[in-house]
């Protein structure tokens, strides 16, 4: 559900009108921090960066090659998943290539009343001991609101 989830907002995200954008500029690495600034300059603090897992590790081994000496003094925090002291979010939800970096409540993931639901099947067939299965459902009903498209920055990833 977490990951159909995800993918519901970054579509939602991606279907709003005013969102920023910013083109490859040098590195990944530039890239993002450009990001941070256009941000900055609109008014917003950042608040998390979503990238692809193969575009955080493109991050993470920029980072840690012999040749990141330019990079000694960047903000970053392996263990913490941080950069730029921000969290990152490493989804598969996220295209390969694209990543957002979304200011603190512009997006907002809303619920109904009941947030999410689990509900287990008090009575079980015939069948359900002898293969060890318990039936349950878990299910939610998801909506995404973009309060400040200014406050989102598309940014391509790719050279």
């Amino acid at each position: 559900m977490r990951l159909a989830v995800e993918a519901k907002v970054l579509t939602d995200v991606n279907a709003t009108s005013g969102i920023q954008s910013q083109t490859y500029s040098t590195s990944v690495l530039t890239t993002l921090r450009k990001d941070l600034t256009k941000l900055a300059t609109a008014g917003y603090s950042p608040g998390s960066l979503a990238l692809h897992p193969l575009d955080w590790e493109d991050v993470e081994l920029a980072l840690v090659s012999s040749n990141a000496v330019e990079h000694l003094s960047l903000p970053h925090d392996p263990a913490t998943r941080r950069l730029f002291c921000m969290p990152v979010v490493a989804t598969v939800s996220e295209a390969a290539g694209v990543g957002h970096v979304l200011a603190v409540d512009a997006v907002v993931v809303d619920t109904d009343t009941l947030g999410v639901g689990v509900q287990w099947l008090e009575n079980s067939n015939d069948t359900d001991f002898s293969k060890r299965l318990i039936r349950a459902r878990c299910e939610g009903r998801f909506g995404t609101s973009v309060l400040s498209p200014l406050g989102v920055v598309s940014c391509d990833l790719t050279a």
